[in-house]
């Protein structure tokens, strides 16, 4: 019978010998991160030549600024392999992404720095200071922040009078509710999130019928996700919902709303466009 934790320990013996010495006082120079999500973040606070590699998601990601600055680094599978072909004096990873190569990285003794999912904008300015610290890019995470904060300012202040109710539905047969960073994101930006009304925490079943029911003013679908072909992406062409909101969808960018990030203020900023713009063109129609 094929013993796990053995191999774990023989992978690790091998790791633990390779793996590089550095100074608590010391910047790690060669940092790994083997989240896309934690792709994001240390993308953003170091340059390419601090980093050994992404994930291979980053360099084929829709989000064309993520995959421009990933672009200038290497690539990983999340292997505890290529942590020992590429031997990084940091690893950045997810609180529950690759579980078998960290478990393996911890017995290893590898620095491992595991960022944990954030679902409202408090939790991305812990990560991200934490992060920025953790690497030794503290003003450069400040940085980040401010301009988080900036935004968020600006969209607190400008915040339309009237709300606009939105249900983020994949025909999938369930959506986010209150407990999760699309609720946050779609708040900021001036919608309300009709899973959420009741006090639902995140995901809530929510079936062809219930979205009827409901009748939000608008459908938002993960980008991602419309431009996928799978079986519950085909329940947006049920007549009905073609009937009813053929002209009430919007899309957003969901590794923005998956990934806790300070650039996901941008991303209720662009999603308020969104959301005024297709409003008013159903006004038009009208």
């Amino acid at each position: 019978m094929f013993d796990v934790w053995r191999m774990i320990s023989l992978v690790s013996g091998l790791l633990l010998m390779a793996a590089p010495s550095i100074s608590q006082a010391q910047s790690p120079q060669r940092v790994m991160s083997l989240n896309m999500c934690t792709d994001q973040l240390i993308l953003n606070l170091l340059p390419a030549s601090r980093i050994t590699s992404v994930t291979f998601l980053s360099h084929s990601s829709p989000n064309a600024a993520l995959s421009a600055l990933a672009a200038h680094v290497g690539i990983n599978y999340g292997t505890a392999e290529e942590v020992l072909s590429q031997r990084p004096d940091l690893i950045v990873s997810g609180d529950t992404s690759t579980p078998t190569t960290r478990a393996i990285l911890g017995h290893a003794g590898y620095e491992l720095h595991e960022v944990p999912s954030a679902d409202n904008f408090e939790e991305i300015r812990e990560i991200t200071r934490k992060l920025g610290q953790v690497l030794g890019e503290e003003i450069r995470a400040e940085e980040m922040i401010v301009r988080m904060e900036a935004t968020l300012k600006e969209l607190v202040e400008t915040m339309p009078q009237k709300k606009i109710r939105v249900v983020a539905w994949d025909g999938g047969g369930f959506v986010p509710g209150r407990g999760l960073l699309f609720n946050e994101i779609l708040s900021v930006a001036g919608g309300i999130n009709i899973a959420a009304v009741d006090g639902n925490d995140y995901l809530v079943d929510f079936d062809l019928e219930e979205l009827l029911q409901a009748r939000p003013d608008l459908i938002a679908y993960a980008s991602a996700t419309l431009k996928a072909p799978a079986l519950r992406t085909q329940a947006l062409q049920h007549r009905i919902v073609r009937r009813f909101y053929e002209h009430r969808l919007i899309t957003y960018a969901d590794n923005l709303y998956v990934c806790g990030l300070p650039q996901s203020a941008e991303a209720a900023k662009d999603l308020r466009a969104a959301m005024a713009m297709v409003m008013e063109s159903l006004e038009v129609l009208q």
